[in-house]
C-alpha cells in the first residue's frame, strides 16, 4: 500500500529535469495535488494528427471545453517514468505528451480524472492493475506496447481514435480481466494492429453499453467484434498483416486454407458482413434493396418496347413489384422483349426477374428482422 506523501510538484520537477539517464521512480507514495503537464517547460515536437482526430477533438463545438485540447505541438518527455503501488489524489493531465521512455503505473490508483488525450507512447506503457476512479481519457492516444490488464475503471473510459500498434509486452492481452464499472466506454474509430485485441476491446465496450442501455453503441461494437472474428477465422487470422502479404505468400495456399478463404473471406464477408451487416443496420438493407430495383429496372427498360419516361417508369414499377412480390414477374414480364423483332428474349428477362425476386425477398426479409431487432426491443 502507498505510504509516503509527496506533492505533485515534486513529480513535475523531476519530469522537468528531463534526462533519459535519470528516470522518475517512486513506489508506494501518495501524491498530493493535481499533476498537470501544462506546467512543464519542455522541448516540443510537431506531430501529424489525423484529420478526423483534429475535427473531433479540436474544432468540435459540441465537446466540453476541457476536451478541446488536442494539439499538433506536443511536449517531449525523454526520461522514463515509474510510479507504482501509489495513489494520485488529484487530477492527472498528461495530454499531448510524447513519452520517449517507458511508462509504468502498475497497481496505481488515479483518484481523479486521468487525461492522456493525444499522448504518444514510443515505448512500453504499463497500466496493469490500475484503478481509475474518475474519467479515463485516452482518446487519440498512440501506443506501441500497452497493458491495461486487471485494471478497474469506475467511471467513463474512452480510447476513441486511439492507435494500438503492437501486442502488449506481457503477452496476455491489452484488457485481460479488466473491470469497467462506469456507464460509458468507447473504442470508436480506434485502430488495432491485431484483430484479437480489437475483438476483446469491442466485446468489453459492447457489454458496458448494453448494461447502460445505449443500444446504438452496443450495436456498433457488436458489428466490429463480429467483423474481427471473421478476419481471425479467415486466412489472415490474428497476424495483423494485410492482404498483400497473404496473396503473394504462395506456401499459404493449402487446400484447407483455400477453403477458409472462401468460407470466411469471401462468402461470410460478402453475404453476412457486407450485405446483411450482421443484422444491425436496417437502413443499409433498404438502400441496397433500392439499388437492386433501379438496376433491374434499367435492365428491363433496355428490352422494353415502350421508350421514354413512360417506359422507364413502367419498368421501375415492374422491378419494384418483382422485388417485393414473388411470382409477379411470371405474369407481367411477357411484354418485355428485345428491340430486335427476330430474337425474342422474354425468357431471359423472366430468369433475370427470378433472380431479382430471390435477392429482393432475402433483403426485404432481412430488413424486417433487422428493423424489429434494432427498434422494437
Amino acid at each position: 500500500m502507498a505510504e509516503d506523501p509527496i506533492r505533485a510538484s515534486v513529480i513535475l520537477n523531476e519530469i522537468q529535469y528531463d534526462k533519459p539517464y535519470r528516470p522518475v521512480v517512486h513506489d508506494r507514495v501518495i501524491i498530493i495535488g493535481d499533476l498537470d503537464a501544462n506546467e512543464l517547460h519542455l522541448r516540443t515536437k510537431r506531430v501529424s494528427r489525423r484529420t478526423e482526430v483534429l475535427n473531433e477533438y479540436k474544432d468540435n463545438d459540441k465537446l466540453p471545453e476541457d476536451e478541446k485540447k488536442i494539439s499538433e505541438e506536443c511536449k517531449v518527455v525523454s526520461s522514463s517514468i515509474k510510479i507504482t503501488n501509489s495513489i494520485f489524489c488529484g487530477k492527472v493531465n498528461l495530454s499531448n505528451i510524447i513519452f520517449e521512455g517507458s511508462i509504468d503505473f502498475e497497481n496505481t490508483t488515479f483518484s481523479g480524472d486521468a487525461d492522456f488525450l493525444g499522448a504518444i507512447f514510443y515505448r512500453d506503457a504499463n497500466f496493469l492493475g490500475d484503478t481509475f476512479n474518475g474519467r479515463a481519457n485516452f482518446n487519440a492516444a498512440e501506443f506501441v506496447y500497452v497493458s491495461f490488464e486487471r485494471a478497474t475503471f469506475r467511471s467513463d473510459a474512452a480510447w476513441g481514435y486511439a492507435i494500438f500498434q503492437e501486442r502488449t509486452f506481457n503477452k496476455k492481452g491489452i484488457f485481460g480481466k479488466s473491470k469497467f464499472e462506469g456507464n460509458f466506454v468507447s473504442f470508436g474509430e480506434a485502430k488495432f494492429a491485431f484483430p484479437k485485441s480489437e475483438e476483446d476491446a469491442c466485446r468489453i465496450a459492447k457489454s458496458v453499453m448494453a448494461r447502460s442501455g445505449d443500444r446504438y453503441w452496443e450495436d456498433y461494437f457488436f458489428y466490429r467484434e463480429m467483423k474481427v472474428k471473421r478476419i481471425q477465422n479467415g486466412i489472415r487470422g490474428n497476424s495483423g498483416l494485410g492482404w498483400g502479404y497473404w496473396l503473394f505468400k504462395t506456401e499459404t495456399w493449402s487446400f484447407w486454407k483455400i477453403l477458409r478463404f472462401f468460407k470466411y473471406d469471401v462468402l461470410e464477408f460478402f453475404l453476412i458482413q457486407w450485405i446483411f451487416r450482421y443484422g444491425i443496420y436496417p437502413l443499409w438493407l433498404i438502400k441496397l434493396w433500392a439499388v437492386i430495383i433501379i438496376v433491374f429496372g434499367i435492365i428491363y427498360y433496355n428490352g422494353n418496347e415502350v421508350k421514354g419516361w413512360i417506359g422507364l417508369i413502367q419498368c421501375m414499377i415492374l422491378s419494384f413489384a418483382t422485388a417485393i412480390a414473388p411470382g409477379y414477374a411470371a405474369i407481367v414480364i411477357q411484354p418485355i422483349q428485345s428491340r430486335d423483332p427476330i430474337v425474342h428474349l422474354a425468357i431471359i428477362y423472366k430468369i433475370l426477374a427470378a433472380i431479382e425476386t430471390i435477392l429482393g425477398t432475402f433483403l426485404w426479409a432481412g430488413f424486417i428482422a433487422t428493423f424489429v431487432r434494432r427498434y422494437m426491443r
